[in-house]
């Protein structure tokens, strides 16, 4: 029986958040789509979980989206181990329950730095590389 090609074979897809939940389940689908993925999170403990899990197309690099510098390590391991990067999925987030008078300053710099600065700056700053068009997923 032959697999139907869905158009992602091959693709190198940089992932953040990808240590559980939306994150975790998107790697899954890359990677049985015919992908190539590199996660990132802060707990490596569970990327390399994940990673095991994925086998031969998967990566991961510990990756804080607030750090700038984690953004581009992420970025250069996409390139280093397969080539290029074709996606950037910024998923990364973090949330607070209850009102945010109930949360210090730095807990709430912490939220915006993640959720907000992080995903519409840092994080994409040095996509793309792929000759291949691509994109970066929100």
């Amino acid at each position: 029986m032959m697999s139907k090609d869905t158009g992602l074979t091959d693709l190198v897809v940089a992932i953040t958040g990808a240590s559980s939940g939306i994150g975790a389940a998107t790697a899954r689908a890359f990677v049985d789509a015919g992908a190539k993925v590199v996660l990132g999170a802060r707990r490596r403990d569970r990327l390399d979980e994940l990673v095991h899990s994925l086998g031969p197309h998967a990566r991961a690099i510990t990756t804080d989206v607030s750090d700038p510098d984690d953004c581009r390590r992420l970025v250069a391991t996409a390139v280093a181990e397969f080539g290029s990067l074709d996606v950037l999925v910024a998923n990364a987030g973090v949330g607070m329950y209850g009102s945010v008078l109930d949360h210090s300053d730095e807990e709430v710099r912490m939220m915006l730095d993640t959720n907000m600065r992080a995903r519409f700056g840092r994080s994409a700053q040095p996509y793309p590389t792929s000759s291949r068009g691509g994109g970066v997923t929100w």
